[in-house]
């Protein structure tokens, strides 16, 4: 909608005994009342010739960006044993702090689709006011997979007046996401050579792991390739949704699955040695989805 400008709004009205004249001026007065109570919302967003994404090597890191027009960049990346990062660039460093609320999306095409409530973000006084790593950086990458727009929501950082949205577009994204995923496998260093396990990511109630989970899975057909001798211990985990044998039996599934991964890719069977934990071990707590992310997994160790 547009409103009149402010040259007109300080015309002066005459009064008119013509009915229609008059209801005129009185719309128009109205209008220019109407404005500033409309004002306070700011919406950032790449638009469909404007969205891209791009996937890139800077030493031994690879970097998946987005660039939003006016607002700034975000962007994956990951390096060496470095677990994965999301960082928000952006164009004005912030001058107040601020929690954002973090959602998911459905885009125009996702019809029925429910938006979800993510983890919050906290934001810092510098360019890159919004960094998570982890799990909840997986979980943002994930949403984008499934073609979910992630969108931010704050108060502005200057008066605090404003509502700032910030929606990250999906659009050519797994083509990118492949080119990113190629890339760590190109640099990445393995968990195992310092003693720790490789982590293989779950989808909820699945044996069926998420890309970076087969990501993780082509990184430790590699490391055992290069150490033929190395016994393997597979321990299979769930989360703590539904009850204990079931999680008992997924994480079972699990860990076979892996198993299998490995075998069909020329590991001997005899050098594995699995275990399946269900829900007993849990690396977070299985109070949020958050949590429950981290503990959908199987770890590959060396031991």
């Amino acid at each position: 909608m547009k409103y009149p400008s402010d040259s007109i709004c300080s015309m002066p009205m005459a009064p008119s005994s013509h009915p229609l004249i008059g209801r005129f001026f009185s719309l128009l007065f109205a209008a220019c009342w109407a404005g500033p109570v409309l004002a306070g919302y700011q919406h950032y967003e790449a638009r469909l010739h404007e969205s891209s994404w791009e996937s890139d090597a800077r030493g031994m890191s690879c970097t998946l960006s987005h660039e939003i027009p006016h607002y700034g960049t975000v962007e994956f990346s990951r390096g060496g044993l470095k677990d994965l990062k999301f960082s928000v660039y952006v164009r004005r460093t912030p001058l107040l702090k601020t929690s954002a609320e973090l959602s998911s999306d459905p885009t125009d095409w996702k019809h029925g689709v429910n938006p979800e409530t993510l983890d919050p973000m906290d934001a810092n006084l510098r360019s890159t006011p919004f960094v998570v790593t982890g799990a909840q950086a997986r979980r943002v990458m994930y949403e984008l997979e499934k073609g979910m727009e992630p969108t931010l929501r704050y108060r502005d950082w200057s008066d605090g007046m404003d509502e700032v949205t910030v929606a990250i577009s999906p659009l050519f994204f797994r083509q990118a996401q492949r080119e990113f995923l190629d890339c760590v496998r190109d640099f990445s260093r393995y968990g195992m050579d310092e003693g720790k396990p490789t982590v293989v990511y779950f989808e909820f109630d699945s044996a069926r792991p998420t890309a970076l989970g087969r990501e993780a899975l082509d990184q430790t057909v590699a490391y055992l390739k290069k150490h033929r001798g190395t016994a393997i211990l597979v321990d299979g985990h769930a989360s703590s949704e539904g009850a204990e044998g079931y999680n008992h039996s997924l994480s079972r599934k699990r860990a076979i699955m892996v198993r299998n991964y490995l075998m069909k890719r020329g590991v001997p069977r005899s050098r594995f040695e699995l275990r399946f934990l269900g829900e007993s071990k849990p690396v977070a707590s299985n109070e949020t989805e958050l949590g429950r992310i981290q503990n959908r997994r199987v770890e590959v160790k060396a031991p």
